[in-house]
């Protein structure tokens, strides 16, 4: 936790990532300063997920900033669901499925340009519905759409699931850290649709 850096809100979670810093985790592909929510979404129910972001950072590479990843058991699956900062700007990857294999996994939308934001509070709301099948997503910033998909896989594979429910992490993930990259976040909730 630390003090809000434009005094809007007050102790607000803060995430550093620099080339001493950042860590290795097990499976993972690149250094990396996450906070881990363990809320369980549950296949085929629907969540509004809310939150803050503040990126501190004016240089970035590409910076995942929020993700919604499947808990799988022995299984290395991408995460279903990644929000970064690129220089395009902000963009949203979503991951392959077992059954729909090729739906809309790996390809990612550019939802509208970071740098603009740098230093300032934006508010995200993502509408999800985990499906292997028949999902969707609906992406608002600042109360602007900007992605919507349906129709999709937003879980890999439920007989892999065995009863483990997803979950959220939100931090810097980057497959190199060259310089500091700080980012802020507060107002997190999650419920059910």
């Amino acid at each position: 936790m630390a003090p809000d850096p434009l005094h809007i809100h007050g102790q607000v979670i803060r995430v550093v990532a620099s080339p001493t810093m950042s860590v290795m985790t097990a499976h993972a592909c690149g250094p990396r300063s996450e906070a881990l929510c363990n809320v369980p979404l549950a296949p085929e129910t629907p969540y509004t997920i809310r939150f803050k972001f503040l990126n501190a950072s004016t240089h970035y590479e590409t910076t995942t900033f929020f993700q919604i990843v499947d808990n799988t058991i022995g299984t290395l699956t991408e995460p279903r669901l990644k929000m970064a900062l690129t220089d395009k700007g902000y963009t949203l990857t979503v991951g392959t499925s077992a059954i729909q294999p090729d739906s809309v996994a790996g390809k990612y939308l550019v939802m509208g340009p970071c740098a603009p934001d740098v230093n300032q509070w934006t508010q995200w709301v993502i509408e999800l519905k985990r499906s292997a099948t028949h999902g969707y997503l609906r992406i608002t910033k600042d109360g602007k759409l900007v992605g919507n998909l349906s129709g999709i896989a937003t879980m890999y594979e439920p007989r892999l699931l065995q009863d483990q429910d997803g979950h959220l992490k939100f931090g810097v993930y980057r497959h190199s850290v060259t310089e500091t990259q700080t980012e802020y976040y507060t107002d997190f909730t999650i419920q059910e649709s």
